[in-house]
């Protein structure tokens, strides 16, 4: 858990200064399913 944490703070938290909690939400949440997609995709077996 720490790992995630760490990366969340690096990619996201300390980019930039966030000016709202949305805007901060928003990009955490964008950052986790481009990240999680990624990395959970899989080719089809059917092929």
């Amino acid at each position: 858990m720490e790992s995630l944490i760490a990366l969340l703070q690096k990619n996201v938290l300390n980019r930039r200064r966030w000016t709202t909690r949305t805007e901060l939400r928003l990009a955490v949440i964008t950052w986790t399913e481009q990240t999680y997609s990624a990395a959970g995709a899989k080719p089809d077996s059917d092929a």
